[in-house]
């Protein structure tokens, strides 16, 4: 059952939209946490997303790659000063 589940990730991180689930799973965060970052984040907090209807949110994985990338920089710059 878990090599279907693994199977299903790769095969929708091949596509380069993931839903808020899987764009979850990948920052190793809640949904919840997605949906909160859309509503109250500001500037370069907001993790990247699209809104294709009111109730569909898809997640560019390249984008959530680079903003990710961008976060780890950030808080590299911060330890050091």
């Amino acid at each position: 059952m878990s090599n279907l589940r693994e199977e299903k990730q790769a095969i929708a991180l091949n596509n380069e939209w993931l839903t808020e689930k899987l764009a979850a799973e990948y920052l190793n965060v809640s949904a919840s946490f997605l949906a909160k970052n859309r509503c109250y984040a500001h500037g370069d907090e907001v993790i990247p997303y699209v809104r294709l209807s009111k109730r569909c949110i898809r997640y560019n994985y390249y984008q959530l790659q680079s903003w990710l990338d961008e976060q780890i920089q950030a808080f590299k710059e911060e330890e050091i000063a």
